[in-house]
């Protein structure tokens, strides 16, 4: 075989093998993008509708810091969020997986009681690691890897989180509704309803 020949064959089995190497690396970065930004039209679980008329048993106030411990308890070890409560607003944090790691995502709601007992958090600040996302996108990624517990209802496209604590089985027949949420003044006005 001459010299020229094995030239050739060796640049010919060296454009093959970059070929491969070009097309396993947009296959894995495709099969990210659409598993990070895919099925983005999903949006939260409706809400049940409940009676907004139930009596008021019991109310007590709680601090920040009784108010985490409490939904410390109330939310599962597997989900991959961790919510809490701080002076300054309600924060979401937790891990999205993306395309080859994992991205931190970080943000801030503000409360606000709704007439049914329910609190809603809406979106006001967000921090993605160094990639720039909308909230919206950031609680569409977190609807589809969490699985939430039946109180805590994502809406993406409107940016807000609605926490009805009038929804949680373990409490069945009774329920908890919101009546003020000052953080300021580290206090939560909490009922116990029937």
């Amino acid at each position: 075989m001459s010299r020229r020949q094995q030239t050739n064959r060796f640049y010919k089995t060296g454009f093959f093998i970059v070929l491969a190497v070009l097309i396993i690396i947009l296959s894995v970065l495709l099969i990210g993008a659409i598993r990070l930004f895919g099925n983005l039209d999903s949006d939260s679980r409706e809400r049940p509708t409940v009676n907004n008329e139930s009596e008021e048993l019991l109310s007590f106030q709680m601090t920040l810091n009784q108010t985490n411990l409490l939904l410390d308890n109330l939310l599962e070890e597997d989900i991959p969020f961790h919510f809490y409560l701080a002076e300054d607003g309600v924060y979401l944090e937790g891990e999205v997986d993306a395309v080859l790691s994992s991205i931190d995502v970080a943000m801030r709601f503000d409360p606000m009681v709704q007439e049914d007992g329910s609190l809603l958090l809406e979106a006001d600040n967000l921090s993605a690691g160094f990639l720039s996302i909308s909230p919206e996108t950031a609680l569409r990624m977190f609807n589809q890897v969490a699985d939430l517990p039946e109180w805590i209802y994502l809406y993406p496209s409107e940016e807000h989180v609605v926490i009805d604590l009038r929804t949680i089985e373990e409490l069945e027949p009774f329920g908890l509704r919101f009546n003020d949420v000052n953080l300021d003044e580290d206090v939560l006005d909490i009922s116990l309803i029937q």
